[in-house]
C-alpha cells in the first residue's frame, strides 16, 4: 500500500479503468475531426472516430452534454492538470447537477466507448 493509501486509509480507492485515458482521446479527436474530411484521418484515428460516434448516438441526453462540456469542447487546446475537473465544475454549475452525476455520467460513456473500440469486453 502506498503512503498516500495509507494516509487516507486506504478504503475509498478509486479503481481507474485501464482504458480511461485512451477512450478520453478518442473523444478528443472527435470533437476535433468536426467538419473535417474523414480522407484525412489515419485508419486508428478512424477507429476511434467511429468508437466515439456510436457513443454519442447511445448516449442519453445528459450525458451527451457532459461529454460534450468536459471532452469535447475546445478539443483541439491542450487540457491542462485540473482541465477536467474544472470542466466538470463548470458543467455541473450550469445544468444544476452534482459533479458526482457528471462524472457518473463520463464513466458511462467511456465504458460504452471502451466496448465500442474493443477495448473492452460488452457486459
Amino acid at each position: 500500500m502506498s503512503e498516500r493509501q495509507k494516509q487516507s486509509g486506504g478504503d475509498n480507492i478509486v479503481k481507474k479503468e485501464p482504458y480511461r485515458d485512451y477512450v478520453t482521446e478518442c473523444f478528443r479527436q472527435y470533437g476535433a475531426a468536426m467538419g473535417r474530411p474523414l480522407a484525412s484521418v489515419g485508419f486508428v484515428e478512424l477507429q476511434n472516430l467511429l468508437a466515439a460516434s456510436r457513443t454519442m448516438d447511445a448516449l442519453s441526453p445528459e450525458a451527451k452534454d457532459a461529454v460534450a462540456a468536459v471532452y469535447i469542447h475546445d478539443a483541439k487546446k491542450h487540457m491542462g492538470r485540473g482541465e477536467i475537473k474544472r470542466r466538470v465544475t463548470m458543467h455541473a454549475l450550469k445544468t444544476f447537477h452534482s459533479e458526482e452525476s457528471v462524472y457518473r455520467a463520463l464513466r458511462a460513456a467511456r465504458d460504452i466507448c471502451a466496448e465500442e473500440r474493443g477495448l473492452k469486453e460488452k457486459s
